[in-house]
């Protein structure tokens, strides 16, 4: 039994209706500090909201399965957005470190029309923040018959103002299998230059428009994934991560994360099975929590962070259906890359969580959001997951760096000083500064 009786109670509803309700509580769980590397990592569960921990129905930001398909995290707060279906189309809102509901902003009737008609199944389905935290709200398209838009979020009066309006992707590509997406990917600075990115559900397609100057330039361009290349079709509600103008991760229904570039090539991807002394065996990267079942690739989301020259990789972990297979049901994995290159193969599994899970309800939209916000001169990031219909919590990765790192370097040059600066180790070396895992620091 969990045990909230410290909870204060909030109310949530008007007062001829009185509900009380659980407020967000830390998940009672411990994960084990790890050594890598001559460096220990340590992930706490600061708060977690969840059908697990018995808060979720009191605290969900939409009223319904499927009324909310993102999050967004900026400033110290996480927004859902409530798509058509709810009736009530707004921004609903959490202060980030405790978890508290803040009053909703109603977005405008005027978002998502076109020719006095709205132009997708659902408006204001999708969200995203850009580099500049400017948040980015998406239609849904379920065919290139459909006009797709995408505005830029003005999260104090619910207005937005329109960044892309395609009404040509029939025109473009009327003889395409049918081009539904679902969600989308920005990198850069919608204000300045950035890349918005959608990939296709029921094909291998990726679309992109091109932001200038604040502009976009009318065009839409294709990234065709060759069958020879990739097989599959990436499936229900894929979502696209660019993480340069050049890069750019799809997790879809059908496969874990896939990393290519944008010629269409795959750069990495994850192997089901290994080969270890010339046998294929499960690949240890994509056990359940269990360590012998393989989970299912189902749940859609993947974070690439770096942290004080440290690089990881958090992706979604098992969706509802996991648990008849003695997984953790809705669920994300934490990896740190062996280095800058990130290679899937070198990554070392460190934590999967919540270790309780967040709840076995259907998510048929198979989102599950995860986020980092990294705080160099701590050695701290802050991880938010999202696992729609199911939770959202707040987690903190803390790192520290071996001391016998320190010593080896300083042992070997007399021209190498170490210091420290708000709790945190550098080296000076000639006069240039490093972390302790020998990173350039400016």
């Amino acid at each position: 039994m969990v045990d909230y009786s410290g909870a204060n109670p909030v109310v949530r509803a008007l007062t001829e209706n009185i509900t009380l309700s659980v407020v967000a509580a830390a998940e009672p769980s411990e994960y084990d500090v790890l050594n890598i590397g001559g460096g220990q990592y340590k992930l706490e569960n600061k708060w977690l909201i969840s059908a697990t921990m018995g808060s979720w129905n009191s605290n969900r930001p939409g009223e319904a399965d499927g009324f909310v398909r993102a999050m967004a995290v900026k400033n110290g707060k996480l927004y859902f957005q409530k798509n058509s279906l709810s009736g009530d189309p707004s921004l609903v809102i959490y202060d980030a470190v405790s978890g508290e509901m803040e009053d909703p902003v109603k977005l405008s009737p005027d978002l998502f029309m076109y020719e006095g008609a709205h132009t997708g199944t659902y408006y204001a389905n999708d969200l995203k923040a850009d580099a500049a935290g400017h948040l980015l709200s998406a239609n849904l398209i379920t065919s290139q018959k459909q006009v797709f838009q995408v505005y830029v979020l003005n999260e104090q009066d619910g207005t937005g103002t329109l960044l892309i309006e395609d009404a040509t992707l029939n025109d473009k590509y009327p003889d395409a299998e049918t081009i539904r997406i679902d969600a989308i990917g920005v990198y850069g600075d919608v204000t300045a230059d950035a890349i918005v990115m959608g990939a296709a559900a029921s094909t291998r397609d990726i679309y992109y428009w091109q932001i200038s100057n604040g502009v976009w330039d009318g065009q839409t361009r294709q990234i065709p994934i060759g069958e020879k290349t990739y097989s599959q079709k990436f499936g229900t509600a894929p979502q696209i991560y660019p993480i340069s103008t050049s890069m750019f991760y799809v997790d879809g229904f059908t496969d874990f994360p896939i990393l290519f570039n944008k010629r269409g090539q795959i750069l990495d991807q994850f192997a089901p099975t290994i080969t270890v002394d010339d046998k294929d065996v499960l690949n240890p990267l994509l056990a359940g929590n269990n360590g012998t079942v393989q989970r299912n690739p189902g749940p859609n989301g993947v974070c690439e962070f770096e942290l004080n020259g440290e690089y990881f990789l958090l992706i979604a972990g098992d969706n509802n259906e996991g648990e008849s297979r003695g997984n953790i049901a809705t669920s994300f994995v934490l990896y740190k890359c062996k280095d800058e290159n990130r290679a899937f193969a070198e990554m070392t599994k460190m934590w999967e969580f919540p270790k309780i899970g967040m709840g076995k309800n259907s998510n048929a939209i198979r989102v599950q959001m995860p986020f980092a916000v990294t705080d160099e001169a701590a050695g701290t990031a802050d991880i938010y997951v999202y696992g729609a219909e199911n939770g959202f919590g707040r987690y903190l990765l803390s790192t520290k760096a071996g001391d016998t790192a320190v010593e080896n370097v300083a042992g070997k040059d007399n021209n190498v000083s170490k210091i420290m600066e708000n709790g945190v180790i550098y080296i000076i070396k000639n006069g240039v500064r490093y972390n302790v895992l020998g990173a350039v620091v400016k």
